[in-house]
């Protein structure tokens, strides 16, 4: 019985439900962040020319989003095919907490037909853990399977990380994706108030734009708010009550 309550956990390890929130279609796209979005969606055909594929850029700019409107896209369009995500720090926990099979874990990313790996970062000092994925990388890499990952820093500039995982990080495609600009955030505010079921004018939309760092979280945080503000005040989003609600004067 034992046996079969740690078989079941460890399929849920790596299911991978569908999540409509992350599309390559409600991804928000801007100079900076186009090639990133493009190779995405290029590693998503049949016939892509590159299997591998390595995000970088800051947090919040949505490197989460392309990785899993990749595994999105392929179950979408070949509902048969394996897809593994996890982030890095995850994966790190479960092989080594003492109720899953590290081995089994392990087969299961290597019998994927796509592997997403977010979080790279955080494979730093983790000697053993870069020797699991060192092996991975190459298999996956053997069979023609196709291979993201997601992190923080170029993989030339991974902090910690031994030269021969890096330089493994560096043989597909690396698509950083920068800052957003003016545009692109307001288009992110607006995205994040739909979701919420909230209006935001246009003036007001420009007024968080410069206030709040150009980021998903801080910008979702300040959406979730003001809208909460709105709620309490049975008022429609205007500058004044948007100033009470992310206390600025």
């Amino acid at each position: 019985m034992a046996s079969e309550d740690t078989s079941l956990a460890e399929q849920q390890v790596f299911s991978f439900p569908p999540s409509p929130e992350y599309f390559f279609s409600n991804f928000i796209q801007y100079e900076e962040s186009e090639f990133a979005y493009q190779s995405a969606k290029d590693l998503c055909k049949p016939n892509s020319i590159c299997n591998t594929l390595f995000i970088s850029g800051d947090q919040g700019l949505g490197k989460t989003h392309l990785l899993r409107a990749i595994g999105n896209q392929i179950q979408q369009d070949s509902p048969s095919k394996k897809v593994i995500y996890s982030k890095c720090s995850d994966l790190i926990s479960k092989l080594e907490a003492k109720k899953y099979n590290s081995d089994n874990i392990i087969n299961q990313i290597l019998n994927a037909d796509i592997f997403l790996l977010d979080d790279l970062d955080d494979l730093k000092n983790n000697l053993n853990f870069q020797k699991t994925l060192y092996h991975i990388f190459n298999t996956l890499k053997e069979k023609e399977k196709k291979i993201t990952f997601a992190g923080n820093t170029s993989p030339s500039k991974l902090k910690d990380t031994a030269d021969y995982l890096a330089s493994r990080f560096s043989w597909g495609i690396t698509a950083p994706i920068g800052p957003m600009n003016d545009e692109a955030g307001c288009k992110l505010i607006q995205k994040i108030a739909l979701d919420f079921g909230l209006e935001i004018s246009d003036p007001v939309v420009k007024f968080i734009i410069v206030r709040i760092p150009r980021d998903f979280t801080s910008l979702k945080n300040a959406v979730a708010l003001i809208n909460n503000e709105s709620y309490l005040q049975k008022r429609k989003v205007t500058i004044p009550l948007t100033k009470t609600a992310l206390k600025i004067d």
